[in-house]
């Protein structure tokens, strides 16, 4: 043994090795967390975004336990998200192009007014390119009746609360329209409460971003240089929309 090196007991041999194991396993953590983490932003970059629930035009879909700066329910009628308001509902929406393959009727999809593209909105679709369909009038108010292959008009249900399609407008609509190929008739779940297709006309594929998959958590908002800040994000277990 060379001079001057230290004799380490069994005990400090043992102690260094098991430090050496720890520090190993640490670093390896760490390397698996940071590159979970960098994967995991890149994918939901690439395939997924978040978006909060800004009113109640998609109540009680959304929103549904939405109070205001005072604890009261907003509600069907509670309009757009203000400074206080708690329990605004935050969803994830899929833009990939293999989810958009396949969008069905009656999907929930994140898309921009036609006629005010900077604006977003969060609508279901009810009727898909290419078909032919009117909403029903009187005591059948906002029953959807689409074309079928033989040319006659059948009821789909639609999975919305009746009273909530009963009370919207559906004036222009209620005789038989046809989309165009790349056309889609989107509508908000609280349709007394809800600037849609019924208004701006149909939206085409191009003004849609993405689908919505899931509800994942709350937050409440606050008011910042007059702009609606969401804070206090609660994540939860996923609420699966798709």
């Amino acid at each position: 043994m060379p001079m001057g090196e230290k004799i380490l007991s069994e005990k400090q041999i043992q102690r260094r090795v098991l430090f050496d194991k720890i520090t190993f396993v640490l670093i390896a953590l760490f390397l698996a967390l940071s590159t979970l983490f960098s994967v995991t932003l890149i994918f939901q970059k690439t395939y997924f975004e978040i978006k909060w629930i800004n009113g109640q035009s998609m109540y009680p879909t959304f929103n549904a336990d939405a109070v205001d700066r005072y604890g009261h329910i907003k509600g069907k009628t509670g309009g757009k998200a203000n400074n206080g308001d708690k329990n605004l509902d935050c969803v994830i929406w899929d833009g990939h192009q293999a989810t958009f393959d396949r969008l069905e009727r009656f999907d929930i999809v994140i898309a921009s007014q036609p006629n005010n593209p900077s604006r977003d909105l969060i609508k279901r679709v009810l009727v898909m390119p290419g078909e032919t369909f009117y909403f029903g009038s009187g005591d059948d108010n906002g029953s959807l009746y689409l074309q079928n292959q033989n040319g006659e008009f059948e009821k789909v249900n639609q999975p919305v609360q009746q009273e909530y399609v009963f009370e919207g407008s559906y004036a222009g609509y209620q005789t038989p329209t046809t989309l165009g190929k790349n056309e889609y008739f989107i509508c908000g779940d609280n349709r007394g409460y809800s600037s849609d297709s019924r208004s701006f006309g149909p939206v085409s594929r191009e003004d849609i971003a993405g689908i919505v998959v899931a509800v994942i958590g709350t937050a409440d908002t606050t008011l910042s240089g007059g702009e609606v800040v969401y804070t206090n994000l609660r994540i939860g277990w996923p609420r699966w929309i798709k």
